[in-house]
């Protein structure tokens, strides 16, 4: 029982220290808040995909764009690292409707990362789906393969904080 205390309070304090340090960054409509020894990083080209487009990124220090074929792993990350790439469609009709419920609630999920989850990237990795008006967006988190938990508790924390600016 103190273990699972102990945990939770970390938690909390960790959320704490997170929410009272963080760096709000925005582009193209949405924002998210970064940490200390996180940065904005400049988005790779979306081609030839025309949507969803990206619309924000953010990494761990050494994040970089790469060569891919995949829209999502067109980032480098360090072993210890961790990246947050937000995907937006123009709209939930292009992104081929569905039956999402609208809100914020889906990052509420966004706990842990998993093995094999994207296609494309072996690693680590949380996914979140989200309708927003008539809008669809997909909030993706990837870890390198030694992330320490703070490094993931990091970029998990960076992807819950998702918003709209406008």
């Amino acid at each position: 029982m103190r273990l699972v205390v102990c945990i939770v309070l970390s938690g909390v304090a960790s959320a704490v220290a997170f929410a009272a340090g963080g760096q709000r960054i925005a582009s193209h409509g949405v924002q998210v808040v970064i940490p200390a020894g996180w940065q904005e990083i400049q988005p790779a080209s979306d081609a030839p995909v025309t949507d969803p487009l990206t619309l924000l990124v953010a990494g761990t220090h050494g994040v970089h764009t790469r060569a891919s074929v995949c829209q999502l792993t067109r980032y480098q990350l360090p072993s210890g690292g961790a990246v947050v790439v937000i995907v937006g469609w123009s709209s939930v009709r292009a992104a081929g409707g569905g039956t999402l419920r609208a809100g914020l609630w889906p990052l509420k999920q966004l706990k842990s990362v998993r093995s094999h989850l994207m296609e494309c990237f072996p690693g680590r990795a949380a996914v979140a789906d989200l309708r927003l008006g008539r809008k669809l967006y997909q909030v993706n988190v990837m870890v390198g393969s030694r992330a320490t938990a703070a490094v993931i508790a990091e970029a998990l924390a960076v992807a819950r904080s998702f918003n709209r600016t406008r």
